[in-house]
């Protein structure tokens, strides 16, 4: 169509690496006298992760996400065979997960979790369209009464004893070697772009011991347990984790999914700006009355009938979540155009994760001054032990 309607100019924010196509329009469109622009934009490539990643390393975009206690627990330890779940988040932190769910294309737990929690797996608290889910039971022990495998979307078994289909279940034999790897292939092959891991801690450690994994949604709640099973840990040398998303369930919590979602979302505005008044770009009436309609929504978002009043305290969340995500992503874009390239790119970010743990220090001792809090040494033992190699990973 665009060489067919001579259009002149086309800007392309990333290319496309999938096998199929691989930059192949582009070529096709230059050599049809077509000015091609292409930014190879950070933006884009985030807007396309699930999509790229899926061709990139064959095997879907897999998030990571679990409820912890202010004290660092992930669930009671369960005597007598206790059942139900334990739990830690909110309702409005209910919704927000079961909108996440809704954005994704499975979702998978592990047979403990179906034994224990018997979830359901479903968007029922937000409208959307219910992910495919899947059950790591290598020995078929799970019975079929679990809500787990009612009608309500398909359920896939990964198991190491038989492949079948029966009704809406799909029993998928990944073989007896270790299922989390081994069933990155099928996934594949079934299509599966992304996925969204709500297992326990043995389920979610596994993921993380094999680095399949890409994005990390802590949801840290009020509540403390004093003891029990300790959540997974993340300080150690994994993929890169969005602590985005830990504000942002916060967020959820203290102020409700609609402001917290609106201020992440519109926080792309901040971007617009550095574009506008950095790197030149032409200013035109649909980015202003996109910044203007930006505000409006976060203040209007904010108002309404609902079951809780808004805090003026929380205000701040909603200003972190607007200002620093939308600083971060146009800070990036700036350094990409301006500063960085193939030879400099690991540097910056190892001055940059460098920079962020100064600043946690500092953030550590302002806690120490105001609040009893004890130092353990096998915790900064261990702080720098696992600190020193994983910063020299980044250069």
């Amino acid at each position: 169509m665009i060489v067919n309607k001579k259009i002149p100019k086309v800007v392309v924010g990333c290319k496309d690496y999938s096998k199929k196509v691989n930059g192949k329009g582009i070529t096709y469109l230059k050599q049809n006298n077509v000015k091609v622009i292409l930014h190879n934009s950070y933006n884009s490539k985030i807007l396309n992760k699930r999509f790229f990643n899926f061709h990139k390393n064959n095997r879907p975009y897999i998030i990571l996400k679990w409820a912890e206690t202010k004290d660092g627990f992930i669930d009671l330890i369960r005597s007598n065979n206790h059942k139900g779940v334990n739990w830690i988040s909110t309702e409005n932190t209910k919704i927000l997960v079961h909108k996440w769910r809704a954005e994704e294309d499975a979702i998978l737990v592990g047979r403990k979790t179906v034994e224990n929690d018997n979830p359901e797996l479903t968007v029922r608290e937000y409208k959307g369209i219910n992910p495919i889910r899947i059950v790591i039971d290598p020995d078929l022990k799970l019975n079929y009464d679990h809500k787990i495998f009612n009608n309500s979307s398909k359920t896939i078994i990964l198991n190491r004893t038989q492949s079948k289909e029966l009704d809406n279940m799909i029993f998928l034999n990944v073989g007896n070697k270790d299922i989390i790897k081994s069933s990155m292939k099928y996934l594949h092959e079934l299509k599966i772009i992304s996925l969204i891991v709500e297992g326990g801690k043995k389920t979610i450690e596994s993921f993380l011991d094999a680095n399949y994994w890409d994005e990390a949604r802590v949801i840290q709640g009020d509540k403390k347990f004093n003891n029990g099973i300790k959540a997974p840990n993340l300080n150690r040398k994994y993929s890169n984790v969005d602590f985005t998303f830990n504000l942002y369930a916060h967020g959820a919590q203290k102020i409700g999914v609609t402001p917290s979602t609106i201020a992440n979302k519109m926080s792309m505005i901040i971007p617009i700006i550095i574009g506008i008044v950095l790197l030149n770009e032409e200013v035109t009436i649909n980015k202003v009355l996109g910044i203007s309609f930006a505000f409006g929504a976060i203040f209007l978002s904010s108002l309404g009938d609902r079951e809780y009043s808004l805090n003026k305290k929380h205000l701040i969340i909603i200003v972190l979540l607007f200002f620093g995500q939308g600083l971060a992503d146009g800070i990036l874009n700036w350094a990409q155009k301006f500063i960085l390239n193939s030879s400099n790119m690991n540097l910056f970010f190892a001055v940059t994760f460098l920079a962020a743990g100064f600043a946690g220090l500092i953030f550590v001792f302002v806690k120490l001054s105001s609040q009893n809090i004890k130092i353990e040494p096998k915790s900064i033992f261990w702080g720098i032990a696992l600190g020193i190699p994983n910063y020299l990973t980044l250069l």
